[in-house]
């Protein structure tokens, strides 16, 4: 078993340096590869006219951003537990509500939200107990029907991070831990937590050095090939994408 606190305090502090998690995930991944994960985590979610969207893990704000365009009169929360890119988040040009916070315990009553969503986030909580329970509290805080979507690294592409293939500290940020997920062991979690799967697909197809040409024509490629080869993807992606129903 892995130690929770001692490695999400470790965590915190590598996000609270100078350079926000937001910019570094950008100079590591480029807008054109955050871009496709946002496009395909909102096609696939099938959001019509949410009231409430919440956030967990939400870093900087990059979905609640991209969302506000689409759904103005929404209501956008986002929880984090590093307050550096929270004020990332707050300084951005558009009205949403910041909580510094344990997304583990969120501070809100139950049925608050027609829309929660977490990228990258859930992986990156140590054991696969403190996981379920981390998604039975968003389940409590859903409205009936409500939506949830996550999206977690696939083990199939970045079994290299970590020493033994699965779950631990980055070889190459040892401050952060993740948990490599297979499509078996997200929907077990998912279905562990009372929720009902609708959904699980690949995202992110095409090399981050080849959306470094593409730009947006890439962008285009990457996400008509995850519509038309729907769990085919799972194969060569680097996300799995889960849609899931309270």
């Amino acid at each position: 078993m892995w130690d929770a606190k001692y490695l999400q305090n470790k965590e915190r502090k590598f996000r609270e340096k100078d350079i926000s998690y937001g910019e570094f995930t950008i100079k590591t991944k480029t807008k054109w590869w955050n871009l496709i994960e946002l496009v395909n985590v909102l096609r696939f979610s099938g959001l019509k006219s949410p009231k409430s969207i919440l956030d967990v893990g939400c870093s900087d704000g990059r979905f609640l951003e991209y969302v506000s365009k689409t759904f103005k009169l929404c209501n956008l929360f986002g929880i984090d537990f590093a307050r550096r890119p929270l004020k990332d988040l707050k300084n951005k040009p558009f009205k949403s509500i910041q909580i510094c916070g344990d997304m583990c315990n969120l501070p809100f009553k139950p049925s608050s939200f027609d829309f929660i969503v977490s990228l990258q986030a859930v992986q990156q909580i140590p054991n696969a107990e403190n996981r379920i329970n981390l998604l039975k509290n968003i389940h409590a805080m859903l409205k009936d029907k409500g939506t949830l979507t996550v999206t977690v690294l696939n083990q199939k592409s970045w079994f290299n991070l970590v020493e033994n293939g699965k779950e631990g500290p980055l070889k190459t940020a040892p401050d952060i831990y993740e948990y490599l997920y297979n499509p078996q062991d997200l929907r077990d979690e998912l279905q562990k937590a009372g929720f009902t799967v609708s959904i699980i697909t690949g995202t992110n197809l095409i090399p981050v050095r080849f959306l470094k040409y593409l730009k947006f024509f890439g962008v285009l490629i990457d996400t008509t090939l995850t519509l038309l080869l729907g769990s085919l993807s799972i194969k060569r992606s680097r996300y799995l994408l889960a849609v899931c129903k309270k």
